[in-house]
């Protein structure tokens, strides 16, 4: 603990400067006269030729850094935000015209594609709408309800046709909003291409307006050129009503109903042709027959009508078309599918058109951002070259001057006023401040090296002196703590002896006091005990008692069975004798009616006795069972009353035994505890006077150490300065080997 530890000293970093002046400081210390060697005086010596290390340096010129205005001479900053600005101007221009193109498809080119397909969504709608009409409305009697009464003829509107012409106008809105894009305005072939679309819609609304208008004429039910020819058919049956009992006329009439009603729903010729054979055979059926001429010339008028309707309405139905490819319905679909047909070319024209509009924009703008890379590419290496040129020389000289054995002689060459022309000449002025330093240092690295051996020769023998004073003082401290070290562990021991001595007479006092209570306990048990015997013969006594009660109460009992017995023959007895008396009774007849009640009494008592003795014996015989249980209770209860006293009895003398051992006990505890307080005391007395002798050793062990601290502090302190000594004494050495790498002049 108090042995000295050598402490390495870590070497300072220093300059050559504060080597110097830490010499000269030393020098005023020791008194001496030696003069520091002065600096040779600085020459500005630039050499034209390479050096033996660094072959591939440039020799150094003394040129003029040219006009202030050339390019070379620009700012490095200012030649990057030229490179910015371009770079700047070229993202600037590709951004506009990407807004541009942008603005063009978000204002001319999407509203033209959402018409676009707006409007074939409507044409799409507006043949659906078509469909809906000819399956509902053409059906509905509602649509034609207007035209009963109806002089001029006019088109009734329904959800169906109002939503069409809705529809329609819808599209030419799609159309004015398509035709005034500017795309359109530029390109003749779409504009063309929109008003075909255009018209084949009108061609198809045609169509449209044909179909609501035939289809309203043809009618349905009572309405319209249907309406008209079912009457025609219907005022023919009522002419030929007068036939009604003409079973085949009616058989005729019918086929005619159902050849109409089938021709209505499939518009088939042949349903007519049925009809019109029909009538053939009717017709002469009238003319055959005997009515009057006038009837048989109105029948042939409302005939003639009839067919004509009839053949009207066939003629409407072949304009209208039975199916879609014929009549209005198929021009109506051809419309139709030419406005399909148009739109998809449309659409497709749209598509070139846009497509075309955005690979031409994208190439233009393509063509300038490669432009405008190759333009900054070229600029970019351009000014990397000016910039990395000069880094490149201050580079080359740094390594040179970093290996160690630098020509400071040499200088940069200065060509720029920017950045880098500064960074040369200060540069330039760094490598002759580095140059007087170096010359400073070689003058002053001599005399520090004699002044630090000196030093170190005389801190060696002061440390060798200290040292052996330092193994005397650890030794006579070793002593003094061994010593101390002792004391305190018979101290210890001492104190440990009184404790226990202590604690014994405190325990023995305790147990004593503790026997002395049991004692007194154990008396106090033996009277209870004395008490709990006589309890225990009162006991049996009372035991005893209740089973002479017991054996005198069974007695008791079987003699009320007795007795209970002689009254059931009594019983028996006078029951026989009120039975006999009834006998006689009933013999004596009326005489003897009183004397039968009075022994059915008799009888009727001796049976109430005969039932109580009978209770009263089941009553008795359990009160013998339950006298005979007590009885054998009693018995046992005195076996185990015998059985307790005995053992009270001898429990009463092991509590006397225990009270003569207790007291004993007790006289010897007592005579323990007078002893252990004896042997307390003196063991106190004895710690306390090794107490006084550790104290005073202890004082003497902590005075040595004090003496060994400062033993040991001075020589930690004298291998301090030796250690920082030889640390400067070796930087000196080497400080002298480095600069001497150096040239200078």
């Amino acid at each position: 603990m108090f042995k000295g530890k050598k402490k390495k000293a870590t070497a300072p970093v220093i300059d050559g400067a504060s080597i110097s002046e830490a010499a000269d400081e030393k020098k005023k210390k020791v008194k001496k006269t030696k003069k520091t060697p002065k600096a040779k005086k600085e020459k500005a010596v630039r050499s034209d030729k390479p050096s033996k290390r660094s072959k591939k340096s440039k020799s150094v010129k003394n040129e003029g850094p040219g006009s202030s205005l050339s390019f070379k001479n620009w700012k490095i900053g200012t030649k990057i935000i030229v490179a910015f600005i371009l770079v700047l101007i070229a993202v600037i221009y590709i951004v506009l015209r990407g807004y541009t193109l942008i603005s063009s498809i978000k204002d001319d080119d999407i509203p033209l594609i959402q018409s676009q397909m707006q409007l074939n969504q409507i044409v799409k709608d507006m043949n659906s709408t078509q469909k809906d009409f000819l399956l509902v409305d053409s059906k509905n009697p509602q649509f034609f309800k207007d035209d009963t009464n109806n002089d001029d003829f006019t088109l009734n509107s329904t959800p169906r046709t109002i939503q069409f012409y809705a529809l329609l106008e819808q599209a030419n809105k799609k159309f004015e909003i398509m035709l005034g894009t500017d795309l359109v305005k530029r390109n003749l072939s779409i504009k063309d291409k929109i008003k075909d679309v255009q018209r084949n819609l009108d061609d198809y609304n045609y169509y449209f307006d044909q179909m609501h208008f035939n289809t309203q004429l043809k009618g349905f039910g009572d309405a319209g050129l249907i309406g008209d020819t079912t009457k025609l058919k219907n005022d023919l049956k009522s002419k030929l009503i007068v036939f009604s009992s003409d079973q085949a006329v009616q058989k005729m009439l019918s086929e005619v109903d159902s050849a109409y009603v089938n021709y209505l729903y499939t518009m088939d010729i042949q349903y007519f042709n049925q009809i019109k054979g029909v009538f053939t055979t009717l017709n002469q059926k009238v003319i055959q027959s005997d009515k009057p001429d006038s009837f048989k010339d109105g029948y042939s008028e409302m005939n003639s009508e009839f067919i004509t309707s009839f053949e009207a309405l066939i003629a409407l139905n072949d304009k209208i078309g039975k199916t879609d490819s014929e009549g209005i319905y198929g021009d109506m679909n051809a419309a139709l599918n030419r406005v399909l047909v148009s739109s998809e070319e449309l659409n497709q024209l749209f598509e070139e058109k846009i497509m075309g509009q955005i690979s031409s924009m994208v190439t233009s703008v393509a063509i300038i951002v490669g432009i405008m890379l190759v333009i900054v590419i070229i600029f970019a290496i351009i000014i990397s070259r000016i910039i990395s040129q000069p880094v490149k020389n201050l580079n080359v000289m740094l390594k040179d001057i970093s290996e160690g054995e630098g020509d400071l002689t040499k200088m940069l060459e200065v060509k720029t006023k920017e950045e880098l022309g500064l960074l040369a000449t200060l540069f330039n002025n760094f490598v002759t401040k580095i140059r007087d330093v170096v010359i400073k240092v070689k003058s002053s690295v001599t005399t520090l090296t004699t002044y630090t051996e000196e030093i170190y020769g005389a801190i060696e023998q002061a440390n060798d002196s200290i040292e052996n004073m330092n193994i005397e003082v650890q030794a006579m401290v070793d002593g003094l703590q061994n010593n101390a070290s002792v004391v305190q562990e018979t101290t210890a021991s001492i104190q440990e002896l009184s404790s226990s001595a202590a604690m014994i007479a405190k325990e023995a006092h305790a147990v004593a006091n503790d026997s002395t209570e049991v004692l007194e306990a154990s008396k106090q048990g033996a009277q209870k005990l004395n008490h709990v015997v006589k309890s225990i013969e009162q006991v049996k006594e009372s035991s005893e008692s209740m089973a002479n009660v017991i054996s005198t109460l069974k007695l008791s009992s079987q003699e009320i069975v007795g007795i209970v017995s002689i009254i059931n023959a009594i019983a028996e007895q006078t029951s026989l004798l009120a039975l006999n008396a009834s006998i006689e009774a009933a013999r004596a007849g009326e005489h003897g009616r009183g004397f039968s009640v009075v022994a059915e009494e008799v009888r009727k008592l001796a049976e109430q006795s005969k039932g109580s003795a009978f209770e009263i014996n089941g009553i008795i015989k359990q009160i013998s069972k339950d006298i005979d249980g007590a009885n054998e209770t009693m018995i046992t209860e005195q076996t185990y009353v015998t059985e307790s006293v005995k053992q009270v009895y001898e429990t009463n003398m092991s509590f006397t035994q225990i009270l003569e051992l207790i007291q004993a006990i007790d006289d010897k505890l007592n005579t323990i505890s007078d002893g252990a307080t004896q042997q307390s005391e003196i063991s106190d007395d004895m710690a306390k006077a090794i107490d006084e002798l550790s104290d005073i050793m202890q004082t003497n062990a902590t005075s040595a150490e004090r003496i060994g601290e400062s033993v040991e502090m001075q020589v930690a302190t004298f291998e301090e300065i030796g250690a920082s000594i030889s640390e400067l004494k070796t930087m000196a050495q080497i400080l002298e080997t480095e600069t001497n790498r150096f040239k200078v002049d």
